[in-house]
């Protein structure tokens, strides 16, 4: 069921200080709905976010969930701090859990959780430098041996160059950000004509296995989000840890979420989490 509330026609933003929001009657409204699915819009400056912090403080002051139980999603790392800070702020116990965080964080504190209980090597991010290296290795070992992908003639002469591996990352990293496989990628290449997108499909494979057998536990930043949504699809113990760790999730600037984000969302609120998303 989704709570539709098309007019937030609200005055502009400002993320409470000391004490929690004054609401006006549409940010009232959005704040007590209780659906399953809510979906608040609204423009630029009009609010959401101030509806969002709202939102959160509202359940746990009403017993909908504890501090830690109740969470602010936020698209990036600045305005998840800033409503952290605004949360912390209006509640009246303190909390071990941070209540505001990226969808990212929040991807990773499950694989993060699921590697504790599981006796596997604690995960964490490659940097910029080891995909760097991880590519450049690929690249020379094609060159050395003569296999490896076809590339288009005119980038025969950037191969070798930082700024190659730095535009092949990028567009390895934006595939998985959007959900695009390798096979993916290879079919649009051939689709479309461009067959640097094919011969980047085949990096994308070798890149996957080497990195999978070198850096045990290890994850490009731009999968954390795939990963974890593929782990609550399939165990079932995941999503009955996050459905006893969440009773809500409030999301801030949902259209802003990317495809693996929204089926990190979406598999959480079938582990029993109550999404909300502000728009």
């Amino acid at each position: 069921m989704t709570d539709h509330l098309p007019r937030v026609l609200l005055r502009p933003s400002t993320l409470p200080g000391s004490q929690a929001p004054d609401l006006d009657a549409d940010q009232a409204a959005a704040v007590a709905a209780r659906a399953d699915v809510v979906r608040v819009l609204g423009g630029p400056g009009t609010g959401k976010t101030t509806v969002a912090v709202a939102a959160v403080l509202d359940r746990v002051a009403q017993g909908a969930g504890g501090p830690g139980e109740v969470l602010l999603v936020a698209a990036t790392r600045l305005s998840a701090a800033a409503a952290r800070d605004a949360v912390t702020a209006g509640l009246t116990g303190a909390t071990t859990e941070p209540m505001a965080r990226t969808m990212q964080s929040l991807g990773f504190a499950v694989l993060r959780q699921h590697a504790a209980l599981q006796g596997l090597p604690a995960p964490r991010l490659l940097s910029g430098a080891e995909q760097d290296l991880v590519l450049g290795e690929l690249l020379a070992g094609h060159r050395e041996s003569g296999s490896g992908p076809r590339w288009p003639d005119d980038l025969a002469d950037a191969l070798t160059t930082r700024g190659f591996r730095e535009e092949l990352r990028d567009l390895l990293m934006r595939a998985i950000e959007h959900g695009v496989s390798p096979d993916d990628l290879e079919a649009l290449g051939r689709e479309h004509g461009r067959p640097e997108w094919v011969a980047a499909a085949q990096v994308a494979r070798e890149y996957d296995e080497v990195t999978a057998l070198s850096r045990p536990g290890a994850f490009d930043p731009a999968w954390v989000l795939t990963a974890a949504a593929e782990l609550l699809e399939d165990d079932p113990d995941a999503r009955e840890r996050v459905r006893a760790g969440l009773r809500a999730v409030v999301v801030d600037d949902a259209h802003e979420l990317t495809a693996p984000r929204r089926a990190a969302a979406a598999r959480a609120h079938r582990s029993g989490a109550r999404p909300r998303a502000r728009r």
